[in-house]
């Protein structure tokens, strides 16, 4: 049997962190994530805002050339077309004897867990259903109608507004634009 000497004022080693050592690797752990978080936030925001405007352009164009796909077809305007105010209604008949009416609906629909209600852009051709001609994630700010009829030309003016739907009027998601065309009948 050996005998070890007793060691006296000397420490033995051992493996690990100090406090101090732990303290420092976490200082620069928040130094790195909180910056980095940050940014990730601003583009998650700045897609979403995107996705807002990217929502209304393609709304509206799909809007706007079905707009404009039926007003090429128009021989005579309708007497119940509303004109100067919003919601107006644009009503008119083609060639071929189809009444075609352009006007907007309320409607609600589920949007972010919530329920909202949004004027919706539709069309009718004949005895048929109306059809929407917007999204549920967008809402009609402006449909107006204006009579620009002048020495026996039959024209109008039409102005569609719209807005992405913002429940919570949060200024980073609001996305709206408007939007101007014009028609004249042939005869």
């Amino acid at each position: 049997m050996s005998i070890r000497p007793l060691s006296i004022g000397r420490r033995t080693r051992r493996s690990g962190f100090t406090l101090l050592e732990v303290v420092v690797y976490l200082g620069i752990v928040v130094l790195v994530t909180v910056p980095a978080t940050t940014i990730a936030w601003v583009f998650i925001h700045d897609a979403v805002a995107q996705e807002r405007v990217a929502e209304v352009d393609a709304v509206g164009a799909f809007a706007l050339t079905a707009l404009q796909r039926h007003l090429r077809s128009a021989q005579v305007l309708d007497t119940v077309t509303v004109y100067d105010v919003h919601p107006g209604t644009l009503a008119f008949t083609r060639g071929d004897g189809m009444r075609i009416v352009l006007d907007t609906a309320q409607r609600d629909v589920p949007f972010g867990g919530q329920t909202v209600t949004v004027r919706k852009l539709r069309v009718q051709e004949g005895s048929g259903p109306a059809l929407d001609l917007t999204s549920d994630a967008v809402d009609v700010t402006q449909f107006i109608v204006r009579n620009r009829t002048t020495a026996g030309m039959t024209s109008i003016e039409v102005t569609l507004g719209l807005a992405a739907v913002n429940p919570g009027d949060d200024t980073r998601y609001g996305a709206q634009r408007t939007w101007t065309t014009a028609a004249t009948f042939r005869r």
